[in-house]
């Protein structure tokens, strides 16, 4: 699994390869995120993070430390692994703090995505896929280059199956 740094050093070069300047407003929404040490364990350094790479490295954080580093809106920027990752926190967390927490959190943080478009969760997933991209390694990559063909292969052959 990728580490709280690489992610934080890949999305440091997505911004740089990309001309974001970390905290300009134009560039998108901006938090400050405490790293390389959660505030829940007295980290009082912040470095300014994309609120959707705020999020990764929030679940990030959590794996690292074994511990919830997260809030409750992260889940309206997670997909797959993540947002599994990120259900298994809140759970915790809501474990922990005695009843708000866990599926309760997550259902509530899921109606903020509704003032999200889907082309604005696409823009999310597809910069957070190539921050993982540029973090993988060769063999990561061919193997994920693989899986993508055998699904484009299984649609085609979906598609001939139901076209008459």
């Amino acid at each position: 699994m990728l580490t709280q740094q690489e992610w934080v050093e890949g999305c440091y070069a997505y911004y740089a390869e990309n001309g974001y300047e970390p905290g300009n407003p134009e560039d998108g929404e901006w938090e400050d995120a405490h790293y390389p040490v959660p505030k829940c364990e007295g980290g009082e350094v912040t470095i300014k993070l994309l609120k959707q790479h705020h999020a990764i490295q929030g679940v990030l954080q959590s794996e690292e430390y074994q511990r919830p580093c997260i809030y409750g809106w992260e889940a309206n920027y997670l997909e797959s692994e993540m947002l599994v990752l990120c259900k298994k926190w809140h759970r915790i967390k809501g474990q922990q703090n005695g009843g708000y927490g866990g599926e309760k959190r997550v259902l509530a943080s899921k109606k903020g995505r509704a003032h999200q478009s889907p082309e604005q969760r696409r823009e999310m997933a597809r910069r957070a896929r190539a921050i993982q991209l540029a973090n993988s390694t060769h063999e990561e990559r061919s193997l994920a280059a693989r899986k993508r063909e055998a699904a484009k292969r299984e649609a085609r052959m979906l598609q001939n199956v139901t076209t008459p």
